[in-house]
């Protein structure tokens, strides 16, 4: 990795760090535990006002965005859009400059602080992800070498005293008073109406205190497939998640569970609806030329998949979850994770208003790219990111089944994607650009768009029919190594993201959990930690292939924007192979159906 993009990712983690302290020092002020003046507020504020407004986005505006505007021009857009954004981000600053003032004053309220604060905080990271996730990876792919000398030059002149980068006086001076001002969590100073001596690393504001042998951050599949396998080996979980209830269960997504996925719900005892509702599938067809191609799948392997709704997965996981009287706290914000290294690690979260904290013998990290978990591994840690030129347009249409099976169809268009959710609701897909907005996508042009990428030779057809959900879709890949660092064990999204043509994300998550299970098992039953020492290794080695398998699939199937007619001709040719050869369709069959869980 160049020493620019290193140096942008580390300032922007430590943005995110100080923000975070903020949102916390403000609910101290809101909870009466510090003083509305308290010096720590303003050392905060005057931090982002010198370091990200100052000098980090002038270098971005004088450095960056200058080399990448002469050679990527298909960048110029997205380049304007985060131009503004640093104006804006300066009207926003001033806005909590003059809020944080007012409460210090006592001629403005906790609560206009407080939505400054996340009006702020909020825009930053939206700016901060569009930056991550599109353009350093384009300045990765059209930066020469001269360029990204001139870069590191550039951003290694002044560094963030928060990302252990040699900074100048006036910023250690900044980052030292907000460290020695502000309490534990927020930094190393005694806590208000605490003796000395009770601060340091995990202590909290007074607050309830619990303790668990596996706590687990996140409620997504990864999370409570893991507190269901715990639970069968009769070991202890917490589950903390930041959304409702309701919003986990609502969330509309497509399911294609591989068989091994499908056993596991079956030997849990929690398979009875999938096998109601859910639709087993023992082939896909490959569409290419105006053609299709059944894939065998059952043929093939003597195994099959089955479509049934990631939130319907959900649903079933969270209900049996309760049921049976296991803890799952739904709107506790997961603030942070400590004490990785030793025997009592801790996750801090926010629920119903007070501050709490979660001791565990371990803590298994499922709360997604943007959790607390995976920020708290090393700096050492490896990170791999790809941002596809390209997103998928989906779209839940109330029109009886396209096709007994799901179409996988490449179109000189793009791709498409015909897959099904019931008898008279189905999940379709095209692809579009990355930066379209759902009402640039009319129900006429969706249909049009469809009716052509999925035409046939023979004349395929289908009725069109209300649209009732819209959505963009990003195309992002993502590996974290390793998964694991002391007791936190990361597992699904937060340590992978593979693009979704593969059908593997839940998929992942499972095998993820299926490994760290067994692990644990083995640690509480026998003291040996051999499998929980392996335990990144093992899962890695399955997460690379199915980004290799992800990627192949993605490919294959879509049009890329700098494709000519050679291009097109090979994948052409790659579908031909696997249409033609068996040992090529059951390759393609084998790594669909998804592979043994790893031992």
């Amino acid at each position: 990795m160049h020493l620019a993009i290193r140096i942008i990712e580390d300032e922007h983690r430590s943005l995110a760090a100080v923000l975070s302290a903020l949102g916390e020092a403000v609910a101290e002020v809101r909870a009466g535990r510090l003083p509305g003046d308290d010096a720590v507020l303003e050392a905060m504020v005057c931090y982002i006002r010198d370091f990200p407004e100052r000098l980090h986005h002038p270098k971005e505006d004088q450095h960056l965005f200058r080399l990448l505007r002469r050679r990527a021009p298909e960048l110029v857009p997205v380049i304007e859009e985060l131009e503004a954004e640093h104006r804006r981000g300066g009207e926003l600053l001033r806005s909590l400059q003059e809020a944080v003032a007012g409460c210090a004053a006592g001629r403005g309220s906790v609560e206009s602080l407080s939505a400054a604060v996340a009006t702020y905080a909020e825009f930053e990271w939206a700016h901060m992800r569009r930056e991550e996730e599109i353009l350093l990876p384009g300045a990765s792919r059209v930066l020469t070498e001269g360029d990204w000398a001139e870069l590191d030059a550039a951003f290694g002149m002044q560094a963030d005293p928060l990302s252990g980068v040699e900074a100048g006086p006036e910023l250690r001076e900044r980052f030292r008073r907000i460290t020695a001002l502000a309490p534990a969590p927020i930094g190393v100073g005694t806590a208000r109406g605490e003796p000395e001596g009770r601060g340091g690393e995990g202590a909290l504001p007074r607050g309830a205190r619990t303790r668990t042998q596996v706590g687990i951050v996140g409620a997504g599949p990864a999370g409570l497939f893991l507190a269901h396998l715990l639970r069968r080996q009769g070991i202890e979980s917490v589950v903390i998640e930041s959304r409702t209830r309701q919003a986990i269960e609502s969330t509309v997504r497509a399911g294609v569970l591989e068989q091994g996925t499908v056993d596991l719900l079956d030997e849990l005892g929690l398979g009875a609806r999938m096998h109601r509702q859910g639709a087993e599938h023992h082939g896909v067809e490959l569409r290419f030329d105006g053609r299709g191609f059944r894939l065998a799948l059952s043929e093939l392997t003597g195994r099959s998949i089955m479509l049934y709704a990631q939130n319907e997965v959900m649903s079933d996981l969270a209900g049996a979850w309760t049921q049976a009287g296991g803890e799952l706290r739904f709107e506790a914000e997961a603030l942070g994770v400590a004490g990785m290294e030793g025997p009592r690690p801790v996750i801090r979260f926010r629920q119903g208003g007070r501050d709490e904290e979660l001791a565990c013998d371990y803590v298994a990290g499922c709360d997604g790219y943007h959790g607390v978990c995976r920020a708290a591994l090393p700096r050492s840690r490896r990170e791999f990111f790809r941002v596809h030129p390209f997103a998928w347009f989906g779209i839940l249409a109330e029109v009886p089944r396209l096709s007994p099976e799901l179409i996988y169809a490449l179109h000189e268009r793009g791709f498409a994607l015909a897959s099904t959710r019931s008898e008279r609701l189905q999940r379709l897909y095209v692809q579009c650009d990355p930066h379209d907005r759902v009402e640039d996508w009319s129900d006429d042009r969706i249909w049009s768009e469809l009716h052509a990428r999925l035409s046939t030779r023979d004349g395929f057809g289908f009725a069109d029919g209300p649209i009732v959900q819209k959505d963009v879709i990003g195309m992002r890949s993502f590996m974290v190594e390793p998964m694991q660092h002391g007791r936190l064990f990361l597992a699904g999204d937060a340590a992978h993201i593979v693009p979704p043509t593969g059908a593997k994300g839940l998929n992942l998550a499972v095998a993820d959990v299926f490994v760290l299970s067994r692990a644990l098992a083995e640690r509480y039953a026998t003291g040996s930690e051999e499998r929980l020492a392996r335990y990144s290794e093992t899962c890695l080695r399955r997460a690379w292939n199915a980004q290799r398998f992800s990627w192949r699939m993605t490919t294959l199937l879509h049009r890329f924007a700098d494709h000519d007619e050679f291009q097109r001709r090979l994948q052409l040719a790659d579908l031909e192979e696997v249409a033609r050869s068996r040992a090529a369709a059951l390759s393609l069959a084998e790594n669909y159906v998804g592979l043994p869980f790893p031992d």
